[in-house]
């Protein structure tokens, strides 16, 4: 299975990244939500890992962005790094699969 991680943030990035890896996932990993999406015009993963600060848009653009193109729309998205309920709630109704707190255990992640 492949996931794309967009994730500004290396350290966190890598530990999602062994966990995942370990749990026979293949992870590419973006800096910015604007490489991930020019990249999901040639190809698409099995699923997104969003985390959160997202430049350039947030997490709320790119998600709107990825839900609006085909065949991305029905890729799992999950977001990370949200801790209020308002925003968790928006990205919900914009198409999220799930959102979580920004320090998630890969057990629980893989969940």
């Amino acid at each position: 299975m492949n996931l794309w991680l967009v994730t500004a943030q290396d350290a966190q990035g890598s530990l999602l990244v062994r966990g995942l890896e370990q749990a026979g996932w293949s992870c590419t990993c973006f800096a910015d939500g604007e490489a991930a999406e020019q990249a999901a015009q040639g190809e698409t993963p099995d699923a997104f890992l969003i985390v959160e600060p997202c430049a350039p848009w947030g997490a709320a653009g790119l998600l709107s962005r990825l839900r609006s193109t085909s065949p991305d729309a029905e890729r799992p998205v999950l977001v990370l790094g949200v801790e209020d309920a308002e925003t968790r709630t928006r990205l919900l109704d914009l198409g999220a699969d799930d959102v979580l707190p920004a320090v998630v255990g890969t057990d629980e992640l893989l969940a």
